[in-house]
């Protein structure tokens, strides 16, 4: 088992633990467990040996629950004869799960990288615009020029760097005439924000905080400390 032991890197999701009452998102665990774990932090056996240590982390505020939080681990492993890597005797592979008893918390997450080599991403600045309609207006209100999301080390994810809000447009179709009228509701609004978003690209595809796509018609979720935006993109584009 000595002669086939290798440290390898593993970036790890961290998912909530199942508490009563508590509904949230499946990545979203609570403030208390993600402040708990810091980088050094290690997973040691019953004989004193290190399995695994916290190389690197990133925490991101979510809401009014907890907090995203992502580790790169180095892991002490074991490989087998085929090729895979085996921690506490349970297989590791990308998807699966990894559980971790660290000094002060006990965690368990997905794994979203696996390999000799520290994982290495390519990040890059978006100009992402999103469009929600008939919102309340307390809700186009929230949403200020200048908000900022940021991870625990500082690093400005999101910035909202433009907002237009107008009364909120009603189309009615008017099948006789084939043609739709327009009207505008007066106890709604429309909101549309300008975002500069630091995404991950991957090939051609860009993707925010490790959970969402960003893409042209889809819904994208940013948790901004003051109001959460969530609306459809209308246009991404790439900043020189």
């Amino acid at each position: 088992r000595q002669r086939t032991q290798t440290t390898i890197y593993v970036s790890v999701m961290l998912t909530r633990p199942q508490i009563p009452q508590v509904t949230a998102s499946f990545n979203s665990i609570p403030y208390w467990i993600a402040e708990s774990i810091k980088i050094g932090d290690t997973d040691i056996n019953p004989l004193g040996g290190i399995n695994a240590w916290v190389v690197d982390k990133q925490s991101v505020e979510h809401g009014g629950y907890g907090s995203l939080v992502n580790l790169i681990l180095k892991v002490r492993s074991i490989r087998d004869r085929t090729g895979v890597y085996l921690f506490r005797n349970k297989p590791l592979a990308v998807g699966s799960t990894i559980d971790l008893r660290l000094q002060n918390t006990q965690v368990t997450g997905y794994i979203t990288y696996l390999g000799t080599e520290k994982p290495v991403e390519k990040m890059v600045q978006l100009l992402v615009r999103m469009r929600a309609r008939g919102v309340e207006p307390f809700v186009a209100e929230s949403a200020k020029v200048g908000s900022e999301l940021k991870d625990d080390k500082g690093t400005v994810l999101a910035k909202i760097i433009d907002k237009r809000v107008s009364m909120a447009e009603v189309r009615s179709d008017v099948s006789t005439l084939g043609v739709a009228r327009v009207s505008s509701d007066l106890t709604r609004r429309d909101l549309e924000v300008t975002v500069q978003l630091l995404a991950k690209k991957k090939e051609s595809s860009y993707y925010f905080l490790d959970t969402s796509k960003v893409k042209v018609n889809d819904w994208l979720y940013i948790p901004f400390p003051g109001e959460a935006a969530n609306a459809p993109i209308i246009l991404v584009e790439e900043m020189k």
